[in-house]
Formats: C-alpha cells, structure tokens, sequence
C-alpha cells in the first residue's frame, strides 16, 4: 500500500475533531474471514444443486424439441442453428456495441462534465413536465395534482443546487481523471467481475429450474399452481439469498478495486498505469485479505433483499394481509437503502486502507461528520449525471435492434419478431452494459470524495492542476467547511 501523509495541517481543524482518527493502511491479514468462508459454502452449495439437477433440466429441453418436432411435422427443433445464432446475434450486438458508446461517453464526461450534469437536471424537469401533461390529458385530477407537485419539487431541487454543479462537476471530472490513468487495468477487472457475475446467474437459473422440475412446477408434468410453502419456502428464500448475495459481491469487488486504484493514483500516482502496482494490489486485496468483509456488507443488503422479493411474491399471489405485506415491504426498501447507502462509502474505506467492514464504515461517516460533509455526500449530482448520460446512449445503442432485423431477417429467431421488441431488447441489453461501465466512474467518483475530505493535502502536491479546479469550486459553495 501507500505512505500516507499526517493529513490537514490545520490545527485548529484538528481541535475541532478530536473525535476523528486518520485512516491508515492496516496490516496485509484477512478481515471478516467468517463471511468469506461462508460465501465459499455457499458457492460449493450451488455447484451441489446444478451438478444434481442440471440433468433435468437438459432432459426437459430435450423433450420439448422432440414435441416441437412432431408438431412441425418433422421439421427443425426448437433449438436449431438459425435460432441460437439469432438469439446470441440479438443479445451480443447491443452488449459490443454499448461497450464502444460507454467508451464514448467516458471521453464525453472527461470533455464536458459540467455540461452534463445541467443537462440531467433539466431532463429531470422536462419529464416532469411531460408526466404533467400526460396526466391533464387523461383527466386524472389527483393524478394532475401529484405531478404538478413533483414538477414544483424538481423545479425548487434544481435551483438549489445549480450553483454547485461546477463544484459537481470538478469531482467528475478529477474521478474521470483517475480512470483514465488505469483505464485499461480498471475495465479489465470490471469485465471479469461481471464474466463471473454473469456465469454464477447461468449456473443459478439452471439449478433453479431443474428444482422447479424435480418439484414438477414446470415442464410437461408440471402443475398450474406450484406449492411453495414449508420445506420448499425455506428453500427458495435460501437460493435467492444467495443469488442477491453473489451479486453484491462481485459488484463490491468492483467497487473495492476502483477505490483502492483511485487511491494509489491520489497518494502515489507513479504506481498507476495499464496494469501498474495500484491497480494490481487494489485487485489483490479485494480478492484476498479484504474479501470477507465485502461478503459481510454484501451479505447484510443481500437478506434484506430476499426478504423483499419473497414478501413481493406472496403479494402478488394475494397470500395473507395485503396492508401488513404493503407495511413490512416498505420497511424493508427502506432499510435496503440505508444499507447500500452505508456500503457505498463503507466499501471505498476498505478498498482505500484495508479495514474491516464495520470499523471502514464507523470511519468514513465519522469523517464526514467531523468535516460537516453531511451535504456534500447527500448531492450525488454526478451519479445522476453518468446515469442520465447511460439512459441517453443507450436509447441510441437500441436502434442496433432494427439493424440487426433488417440485416439478418432471414434467421428464424426473428420470423414475427417484431421491431419495437428488437430496440426494446437492444435498449435493456445497452443499458446494462454501459451502466456497469460507468459503474467504474461512479465508485471513483465516492473515493474521490473520501479521499479529498482525508488528504487533499497529498492531492494538492500530486495532482496540482485538478486540486485548483476542485479547491476553487468548494471555496464558492462551501468556503466555511475547509
């Protein structure tokens, strides 16, 4: 790791938080190891599941070509070529393409951040307004009401917090700054969290349906109500769990080594570079003496999240007291929130100094506190930016979908398919990609928060040119704070 500095020079600074203790980088051991090795656990556990019901589950597809076939007459299967090229040609497309547009905007944001965030701010009132008029028009009076006040409420946001987009702005773009100088390391490490993500979903959603199929609730057999309850219930609480706890983690995993490359690049930025030591060690830690606590943060929003889903299903079906399910799922979003809020700057302290999860998280929100932060870290001007910038890009990238129709029309997978269903899965696909990919900005941009409340000292000398821009920006909005 790093040497870091002593910190604020300011004496009275210091007297003023006496509470407050500098983060350091902690001794290269495993933290949190109990979560780490139950995560093993439960990654040995699904491999149990998809070893033993993968079969069935190959069975069923093989049973429904062969029906398929005789009620072609003997024609093609279900799954003959034309098809599969034409679902992987649907699903691979946008993802290429969606990569080549996050690259774009990357260079968009490092060109012009303070352009888009203003522009996400009135995008957010224009849509305002359009729900306003889309409402009037129907007649719904109540319906008209409430959007008028939501339009009142974006109007009174925006004009509270124009005059920090340049502060907001100046963030982004020392953020942007720091990817680009491990652009190549940070994106590689990106998609191979993701490549892992994405596999534990295909394995998950393989051994899920053949479960479904051992308990005949699809497939031939299967039944037109299938019973959950008891034994069952248990079961599928205890697979969603894990499918939302292996989510977490490897989006954290991301997070983590976003941070801890941001760090290295603000306190030594000779170690950054394509695969420099910071980037390598913030990957190392992440993977090794830091992996159990992020399974211990992922692990806490991971129940909540189950939880929410099953209470959202017996919802659904119309099972027990509607009002009392409506309460406790309430509840739970809002507990869900607060504990990503909390992990979100939690898990930029472990990746920057090694801490284990709950003493990261105790430091990170006493550092706010004791610099009066507690408003800065609620304006997340620049994550509605990369989100706005994502939804726009990706609103183009889905017009690969009536490319690809118009190009490839002969594939059976697109006889009727139709075209609003091509941009629509385009669109999704695009999104996602290019989200997870800005994904990186967004974690450099908490870290490059953290980081100038504890060191912009270390900043100052290192990165000069992106301090003065971002020391003149906070002196206009918050000049009592420093």
């Amino acid at each position: 790791m790093w040497e870091v500095n002593t910190g604020f020079e300011r004496n009275e600074t210091r007297s003023e938080t006496p509470n407050y203790t500098k983060g350091e980088p902690q001794p290269k051991q495993c933290r949190d190891g109990l979560f780490a090795f139950l995560f093993y656990g439960h990654i040995a556990a699904i491999a149990w599941v998809c070893l033993s019901f993968i079969p069935s589950v190959l069975l069923e597809v093989e049973n429904q070509a062969e029906d398929g076939s005789a009620v072609n007459g003997g024609g093609e299967g279900l799954l003959d070529s034309n098809t599969i090229k034409g679902i992987v040609l649907i699903v691979l497309a946008p993802a290429v393409v969606g990569f080549i547009a996050s690259l774009c905007g990357l260079a968009m944001i490092m060109a012009c951040a303070k352009t888009i965030i203003h522009l996400s701010l009135v995008f957010s009132i224009m849509i305002s307004i359009v729900i306003v008029l889309v409402s009037i028009a129907s007649g719904q009076v109540f319906g008209s009401l409430f959007a008028v006040l939501m339009l009142v409420l974006t109007m009174c946001y925006y004009c509270a917090v124009k005059d920090r987009i340049p502060f907001a702005a100046a963030n982004l773009n020392t953020a942007t700054s720091a990817v680009r100088a491990n652009l190549f390391g940070l994106l590689t490490s990106t998609i191979f969290f993701d490549f892992l993500g994405f596999a534990y979903v295909i394995a998950w959603g393989f051994g899920f349906f053949g479960i479904l199929i051992k308990w005949e609730c699809v497939g031939q057999a299967g039944n037109d109500v299938c019973n959950v309850d008891g034994v069952r219930g248990v079961v599928i609480f205890f697979l969603l769990l894990g499918l939302f706890w292996s989510s977490q983690v490897f989006m954290n995993l991301g997070q983590v080594t976003t941070a801890g490359t941001v760090g290295a690049w603000w306190f030594n930025p000779e170690d950054s570079g394509c695969f420099g030591s910071g980037i390598r060690g913030a990957w190392s830690r992440a993977m090794t003496s830091s992996f159990g606590s992020i399974c211990f943060g992922s692990l806490l929003v991971a129940i909540i999240q189950a939880l929410k889903s099953m209470v959202q299903n017996e919802r659904a079906q119309g099972e027990g007291c509607g009002i009392l399910l409506c309460l406790v799922q309430c509840i739970l979003q809002c507990l869900e929130d607060i504990l990503e809020y909390f992990n979100k700057w939690a898990m930029v302290y472990v990746g920057l100094y090694g801490y284990g999860y709950i003493e990261a998280g105790k430091n990170v929100i006493s550092l706010f506190k004791a610099r009066g932060w507690t408003t800065v870290i609620t304006e997340d001007l620049g994550s509605r930016a990369i989100s706005f910038l994502a939804f726009i890009l990706s609103l183009l990238v889905g017009c690969v979908g009536f490319i690809v129709l118009a190009v490839f029309k002969d594939y059976n997978y697109y006889d009727g398919f139709p075209g609003w269903a091509a941009y629509l899965t385009c669109w999704i696909i695009s999104y996602i990609v290019i989200l997870v990919m800005f994904g990186v900005v967004d974690s450099a941009l908490n870290t490059v928060i953290v980081c100038y409340a504890e060191a912009p000292n270390e900043f100052q000398t290192n990165h000069h040119e992106l301090s003065e821009e971002m020391r003149e920006a906070w002196l206009k909005v918050y000049p009592d704070l420093f």
